[in-house]
């Protein structure tokens, strides 16, 4: 299943199980471009977590989309692993424990 733009997945191909989360989907290369999850600020990352509406989440992403201060990671679906629902919960709890 391809993640949807706004989902937090997990890089199954690296020990370290990175998450980046889901900028873009090329559907026709079945490849997804993403940031990391944890070079998000605090604020924004709460933001994506709290936003209940799909809009309001893709307007979140897009903001995310157009800051040229994040790298980008292009990688293929099927190294990807979607977290739990969207991830935002399960990212966000990760990092806390990470840090």
């Amino acid at each position: 299943m391809t993640p949807a733009v706004g989902a937090v997945v997990v890089l199954t191909e690296l020990d370290s199980v990175p998450r980046l989360l889901v900028t873009t989907v090329d559907d026709a290369d079945a490849t997804l471009t993403g940031v990391l999850f944890a070079d998000l600020a605090a604020e924004t990352r709460q933001r994506l977590a709290s936003a209940g509406d799909p809009h309001r989440r893709e307007e979140l992403v897009l903001a995310v989309k157009q800051t040229t201060e994040l790298a980008r990671f292009c990688v293929p679906v099927e190294e990807c692993r979607q977290l739990d629902g969207l991830g935002f919960d399960g990212a966000a709890r990760r990092e806390r424990e990470d840090r």
